[in-house]
C-alpha cells in the first residue's frame, strides 16, 4: 500500500506560488508581444472574449500558406515565435495544475482549455492557491518546470523592442509619470541591463525603500529575474488594498 504523501507546505510551496503569481502578471506582457512594435505602447490591452477570438484567428492565418492571399491585400503580421511561446505557457499552466489538483484531491478540476492560445490564467493561478496541499515530491518536479518556462518568457519580453510593458501598477509610484500624471498607468518594463541579466524595470516617478529595490539602471529602480515572484506578491497585495479603498469609498 502506498504511504501518505508528505505534505509539508513551507518555502519552496510559497516561491513556486510567487512563480505562478509573476506568471500571471506578465501574460498580458506577452500577449502584447506577439505584435510587433507593440512593446512601446504605454498601457498593455487586456484580452476580451473577442480580442481572444482575434488572435487565435490570427494565430491559424499565420501558418498557413499565403498563395491564396488576394492582391493588393497584407497579412496581419504576429511574432511567431510568441506565438510559439504561449501555447507552450498555456500547456506547461494546464500541465502543472492537473498535477497539482490529483495531489491536492481536488474533486471538480477545471476543464482543458477551449483551444491552443486560450488563457493560462485560471489555470496558473488555480495551481498557486493549492499549492499547500501538495506532497514534496510533486512541488520538486513543479520546480525545474516553472523555472525554465520563467526564464524563457523573461527573455522573450527582454528581446522586445525597447522593453515589453508589464500590465501591473507599480506599489511604489502608483503608475505615476509623465504620460499618467494622475497615476495608474503601466510603467514597469522589462529590460535586458548589461551583463546579460534581464529585469524589470520601473520608468515611473519611483523612489521604493532602499530595502524594495533590487538594483538601479539609469537612475530608474530594477528587479532582476530572481525577485519577480517577490515582486508579483507586491503589485498583488498593491491591487487588493486599491480594491479594499474603492469599496470602502
Amino acid at each position: 500500500m502506498r504511504p501518505p504523501p508528505d505534505r509539508e507546505p513551507g518555502p519552496l510551496a510559497d516561491r513556486l506560488a510567487a512563480e505562478l503569481d509573476a506568471l500571471t502578471v506578465l501574460w498580458p506582457a506577452i500577449v502584447e508581444a506577439r505584435v510587433p512594435g507593440s512593446a512601446r505602447r504605454t498601457r498593455a490591452v487586456e484580452l476580451s472574449v473577442q480580442a481572444r477570438e482575434e488572435l487565435d484567428w490570427l494565430a491559424r492565418m499565420e501558418r498557413h500558406e499565403r498563395a491564396d492571399v488576394a492582391p493588393g491585400e497584407a497579412p496581419v503580421p504576429i511574432e511567431l515565435d510568441i506565438v510559439d511561446l504561449m501555447t507552450d505557457v498555456l500547456a506547461d499552466a494546464v500541465m502543472l495544475y492537473d498535477a497539482v489538483a490529483e495531489a491536492a484531491g481536488v474533486a471538480e478540476p477545471l476543464p482543458p482549455p477551449s483551444s491552443g492560445l486560450a488563457d493560462p490564467r485560471p489555470y496558473l493561478g488555480a495551481a498557486a492557491f493549492r499549492l499547500d496541499r501538495v506532497d514534496r515530491q510533486t512541488l520538486a518536479w513543479a520546480a525545474p518546470i516553472l523555472r525554465g518556462l520563467t526564464a524563457r518568457v523573461a527573455r522573450a519580453l527582454a528581446l522586445a523592442d525597447d522593453g515589453q510593458v508589464v500590465a501591473a501598477v507599480c506599489p511604489w509610484c502608483h503608475g505615476l509619470s509623465p504620460q499618467s500624471p494622475t497615476g495608474g498607468g503601466y510603467t514597469w518594463k522589462v529590460h535586458a541591463l548589461p551583463g546579460d541579466q534581464i529585469a524589470i524595470l520601473c520608468w515611473g516617478l519611483c523612489e521604493p525603500p532602499l530595502r524594495d529595490v533590487g538594483t538601479w539602471w539609469r537612475g530608474k529602480p530594477c528587479w532582476p529575474m530572481q525577485q519577480w515572484a517577490w515582486l508579483a506578491r507586491q503589485a498583488a497585495a498593491a491591487e487588493q488594498r486599491r480594491a479594499r479603498t474603492r469599496r470602502a469609498s
